[in-house]
């Protein structure tokens, strides 16, 4: 079944200066598919306990999708700041790894249950710029 708002609602976010985008993952072996080929945003170690470590290199690869579709927007007139990227599950996940890895600032970033790896890259960054400013940090 199609998930997009009905055709009403897609006019009345037009008129309001609203645009929606669905970026899909891009199709990648996953470890926890016994290797198949799926459109995850990352691939996982071990499984989906947040103790397992991180793909960090499946991760940088999706960011920088994100960040390519978010500089496109940009480059159409959209300010940064009208700029909003969230999802639920794995697409959370990835809308936090984007705001962590970005040199990009955008108005909002949203995740519904999502989760990050403890090991990840993200905490990792955090801690250090905690360590640093002790002032605390943006994303939280």
């Amino acid at each position: 079944s199609d998930s997009s708002p009905p055709p009403a609602k897609l006019a009345a976010l037009a008129a309001a200066g609203i645009a929606l985008d669905y970026p899909s993952a891009v199709p990648r072996s996953y470890r926890l598919f016994g290797g198949a080929v799926s459109s995850v945003w990352f691939d996982r170690h071990g499984g989906m306990d947040p103790r397992y470590r991180e793909d960090t290199e499946s991760m940088k690869a999706s960011a920088a999708q994100l960040d390519k579709l978010v500089e496109e927007l940009v480059a159409g007139g959209t300010a940064p700041e009208r700029i909003a990227l969230g999802g639920f599950s794995m697409g959370g996940g990835m809308a936090l790894q984007f705001a962590a890895r970005s040199e990009r600032q955008i108005g909002a970033v949203f995740a519904m249950s999502s989760y990050l790896c403890q090991d990840s890259w993200v905490w990792t960054q955090m801690s250090t710029a905690g360590d640093r400013e002790r002032g605390g940090n943006a994303l939280l």
